[in-house]
């Protein structure tokens, strides 16, 4: 049996779990080892390797075991367990439903379940590279992909249904510090809750006042479309079963985060982050939408009496939105148009899809005399 995480052996959080364990540093060597001695027996030393690139480093590795499994009359494999455990964050995901109960699980919401909590994790590492509204896709960043072959799969537990995801806490020898000052791992273990916190949080917002403009102002905090996906599919093929989400922290990685967290979301809130998906997906309907901006564009066919007007709305994206308009209508915004200083108001149906957004429906027209700033 070997030690999955061999790098956590030259880190401070290791020389820290030597001193909880009653080891006492003896001397330094700067750049390549420590020397600890154990307090309540000198004969036993260890000599701890401050540089993984060393020649004999495994060697050292298993000399550390060696003298910890004397030196508390545990096991190798036992010395092993517990160094795994220490340096890992745990991740636990856990549905809860009448159904799953005993601690068994459908076989199709089983294999969803899997699927799902690889894409909440998918969503949390990749937006801490680059945060962005619609869903992941296409290759994955360095820094990433080595984050996914870090990761374990816990044994599962009886307690409704609980899924483990072991995540090792220790510095990668790539380019992870250009994203984070901590270690990648802990860094997406910590969005991970913080975005389903700000989720959760601005789904009841959303329920009291129905402003998707709510979601848009989550995205910067890790919040889109994959987690939105992820968290849906979690609550089971029928929508049905409370996801909770819970993380037990390494007690030697620096935590500055306070304690473990759990969040829990409810079958009554998952309708909401449905619309929460299709909003980051750009697949929406909004009634009674007011559009501000500037008519940029008209077209209206020959035979036609009204037509269709292009609108940059005043927004944070400018994004253009075409508009259908009766003749009344039409030559209202031909005079917007033709002043440049003037902008309108419309009342409608917005509609958006990922290749164009519409306002139908108008039932409200004002032009506002005044310079666009």
């Amino acid at each position: 049996m070997k030690l999955y995480n061999e790098q956590f052996i030259t880190t401070e959080n290791f020389s820290k779990y030597l001193i909880l364990k009653g080891w006492v540093l003896f001397t330094e060597l700067p750049q390549v080892a420590n020397v600890w001695r154990y307090g309540k027996n000198n004969d036993y030393e260890i000599l701890q390797p401050v540089n993984a690139s060393l020649k004999d480093f495994s060697n050292r590795v298993n000399d550390i075991i060696n003298a910890l499994s004397e030196s508390e009359n545990k096991s190798k494999a036992e010395i092993i367990r517990e160094l795994d455990n220490i340096s890992n964050d745990i991740i636990s995901l856990r549905v809860i439903h009448d159904d799953v109960a005993n601690g068994e699980i459908p076989f199709a919401d089983g294999i969803l379940l899997f699927s799902k909590t690889k894409e909440l994790m998918l969503s949390a590492a990749r937006s801490v590279v680059n945060p962005q509204r619609g869903r992941y896709s296409g290759k994955n960043p360095e820094v990433v992909e080595r984050f996914f072959n870090s990761l374990k799969l816990g044994q599962t537990e009886v307690g409704s249904y609980v899924l483990n995801l072991v995540a090792p806490i220790y510095w990668d020898e790539g380019s992870q510090e250009d994203y984070c000052k901590v270690p990648f791992s802990r860094t997406v273990t910590e969005r991970l809750m913080y975005s389903i916190e700000k989720l959760n949080d601005a789904v009841g917002k959303y329920k009291e006042r129905g402003d998707l403009k709510i979601f848009e102002a989550i995205i910067k905090d890790g919040v889109n479309a994959t987690l939105c996906s992820a968290i849906i599919g979690l609550s089971g093929l029928n929508r049905s079963r409370v996801v909770e989400i819970k993380v037990f922290k390494s007690l030697i990685a620096e935590n500055e985060f306070g304690e473990n967290k759990k969040i829990s979301i409810t079958p009554e809130k998952i309708k909401y982050i449905e619309e929460a998906e299709r909003f980051y997906s750009n697949d929406y309907t909004v009634k009674s939408y007011s559009l501000v901006g500037s008519v940029i564009r008209l077209n209206r066919d020959v035979n036609s009496l009204g037509g269709v007007v292009t609108i940059v709305e005043f927004s944070e994206n400018n994004r253009k939105v075409t508009v259908e308009l009766d003749e009344e209508h039409y030559n209202e915004a031909i005079k917007a148009h033709e002043n440049k200083y003037e902008n309108v108001r419309l009342i409608g149906v917005l509609i958006v899809t990922p290749k164009k957004t519409r306002l139908v429906d108008v039932s409200d027209f004002h032009i506002h005399h005044h310079s666009i700033k």
